[in-house]
């Protein structure tokens, strides 16, 4: 995935790059916590935006 430029931020759009997509699953067998981007910041405030949407 990488960013696409030409759309506005937040929240960042994401484009498929490398032409293998993964489906099925199946389901999830343990959870990892993920760090937030500390890069760019729009990508840290839509990484907030999705953390706080979710309940």
């Amino acid at each position: 995935m990488r960013e696409d430029v030409g759309q506005a931020s937040p929240p960042v759009q994401w484009l498929h790059t490398q032409g293998a997509e993964v489906s099925g699953l199946g389901a999830p067998v343990a959870v990892l916590a993920l760090q937030a981007p500390v890069k760019r910041a729009a990508h840290l405030r839509d990484w907030e935006m999705l953390r706080d949407s979710t309940g």
